[in-house]
């Protein structure tokens, strides 16, 4: 398992202050790690400060490497210059739910100007790094406007699964309706056995008065059990309402006590903005797009398949970011001590939107199309 966070960068030396006098033309043997460390260290931990869940971790100096440059290509101009290679560890016991990474180091305009060297898009000084977890490379984007990207850890197991939820048991129906009329057929022929000129009436009245209790046996006065049963379209209402309540607010009322903490968890890691620097989104917004439910055999409760959008914003930076993303899952609804709550949940499937349009974001061109999800 691994025990650090790695962070390797290479770097002109005349961009990094504790090595400036480590130039091309000196004939002075390249400075070494015990000889340079104490003030790389500093530089690094002011400019690019780490935090494990909020916490500062200070880095450690593993090696650093220097390699002279001849006529390289740099903002546009070819010169002569040292690069320095430094690789930094950060160590954790357990592995962090966050890690933020702040940049402070930029390229600082040229003399003259940079729209001799820059197209006009974007920032002339955003940064790409590479964040690698596992075997997948994330393309990280910094600029002095957006200069910290979080990570979050991913979540074990695929969707979202509830713990057992103890249901309602289910509840028995007396058919009240039926029983009374076959209460009466027996009575009405009790009434008319000895009399012949009934005897087709008693037939035809008989006959009606069983077809009428077979007709309402569905019907009866509710016993036992908890929360009552719901027609179709109360449930479906009540599902819409218990999922936007899911959203907005997963540790409140709409779901299921036991399946609260991961509903929580869940939510807020769909909410991360992987293209604004790992920000996290507050839902602020949820349309249900379409519900579709099925009685459960032999049980209370529905299975439901959804497709519903959230829509959220970020503050990240002194400004914010508008957040838009469609979901599909399968639930179960179900009474627990009373009410109908979400008792377990499979998110099946997620994709970004345009906050504007609504319409799906493509992915950036190198970004593991799992981020899109």
């Amino acid at each position: 398992m691994p025990d650090r966070v790695a962070l390797e960068l290479w770097i002109p030396t005349f961009y990094y202050p504790p090595l400036e006098d480590v130039s091309y033309e000196s004939e002075k043997p390249f400075p070494t790690a015990e000889e340079r460390g104490k003030a790389v260290l500093e530089y690094i931990a002011e400019k690019c400060p780490v935090r494990f869940d909020g916490a500062v971790i200070e880095p450690e100096l593993e090696s650093v490497e220097f390699s002279k440059v001849e006529q390289g290509l740099h903002l546009g101009l070819l010169t002569d210059f040292v690069n320095a290679r430094m690789r930094f560890n950060y160590r954790f016991d357990e592995q962090p739910g966050q890690i933020s990474f702040v940049w402070g180091i930029w390229v600082p305009e040229p003399e003259f100007g940079w729209d001799a060297i820059w197209d006009g898009q974007g920032d002339p000084q955003e940064l790409q790094l590479v964040f690698v977890h596992g075997r997948t490379p994330v393309p990280v984007f910094f600029s002095p406007k957006e200069p910290e990207f979080i990570w979050h850890a991913p979540l074990d197991g695929e969707g979202l699964f509830a713990p057992p939820v103890e249901v309602d048991a289910p509840v028995a129906k007396v058919p009240v309706v039926s029983i009374g009329l076959v209460a009466l057929t027996g009575i009405f022929l009790g009434f008319t056995r000895k009399v012949s000129d009934f005897t087709a009436v008693r037939v035809v009245a008989s006959g009606a008065l069983l077809a009428g209790a077979v007709f309402f046996s569905s019907a009866g006065v509710t016993l036992g059990g908890k929360g009552g049963d719901l027609s179709r379209k109360a449930a479906e209402e009540a599902f819409v309402r218990a999922l936007e309540k899911g959203f907005l607010d997963p540790g409140a009322g709409g779901v299921a006590a036991p399946l609260r903490p991961r509903m929580v968890e869940e939510v807020a890691h769909s909410m991360i903005m992987h293209d604004q620097g790992g920000a996290l989104a507050t839902p602020v917004k949820v349309a249900i797009e379409s519900v579709r439910l099925s009685e459960r055999t032999g049980e209370r409760g529905f299975d439901v398949d959804a497709r519903w959008r959230v829509m959220g914003s970020a503050d990240h930076w002194e400004h914010s970011h508008a957040f838009a993303k469609e979901f599909k899952g399968r639930f179960l609804f179900a009474p627990v001590d009373g009410q109908w709550v979400i008792t377990a949940v499979h998110v099946k499937g997620e994709q970004r939107l345009d906050p504007e349009t609504l319409e799906p974001v493509i992915p950036q061109v190198g970004m593991d199309p799992a981020l899109n999800s």
